[in-house]
């Protein structure tokens, strides 16, 4: 939705209420694009963003050793799939937080649920007091191995931090855990559920 759409749909959500919405998305950046994650209030107006900064090699880019095992492939669009679109995602710099009510909401994106470095900078540097990832685990089949792997990770994510851990994901569950590692809530398989 543009803009304005986006604002009459919070506005409709939330009504007087005050809201925060994290979202996820690519954003065009000079001559290549970012990661973005936007914090939006619930009048629909931009009040924060963070650019990814854990980039992985073969998901969000193709290092340039890759692109000749891509040629032997005998497929010439995936060479030039990679080769078009391989290097145009561009690292971001900085991490961001939001105060939200009585708390400080520290996001990341996806794969980075897997750094101990940025979560402990989001908390020890940034006063992040409860830790977000915004997911797309659809890559991986609803994969209940790949799901587990993640719940695992968030728990050690929480207990290392002393902060409760919200991953938000599409194609599996989200779930929330608790400062001491405890799943504290978990959607169901197949549903689109908060």
């Amino acid at each position: 939705p543009d803009e304005n759409e986006r604002k009459n749909i919070l506005s409709s959500v939330f009504a007087e209420k005050e809201g925060l919405v994290m979202s996820a998305g690519y954003e065009n950046a000079g001559a290549g694009l970012r990661s973005i994650l936007s914090y939006t209030d619930s009048g629909g107006h931009r009040i924060a963003r963070y650019e990814k900064m854990f980039l992985m090699p073969q998901a969000e880019y193709y290092p340039l050793a890759a692109l000749p095992l891509f040629s032997l492939s005998g497929d010439p669009k995936m060479t030039e799939y990679v080769a078009a679109s391989g290097h145009r995602l561009t690292r971001g710099a900085t991490l961001a937080t939001v105060p939200f009510q009585d708390s400080i909401i520290g996001g990341l994106i996806c794969s980075e649920l897997l750094s101990p470095h940025l979560y402990k900078e989001l908390v020890a540097r940034h006063g992040a007091t409860v830790l977000v990832n915004l997911a797309n685990p659809s890559w991986f089949h609803g994969s209940r191995s790949y799901f587990d792997k993640t719940v695992q990770i968030a728990k050690v994510q929480a207990v290392t931090n002393r902060t409760p851990v919200f991953v938000a994901n599409n194609g599996s569950p989200s779930f929330a855990v608790g400062p001491n590692g405890t799943l504290l809530a978990e959607g169901a398989w197949g549903e689109n559920e908060i």
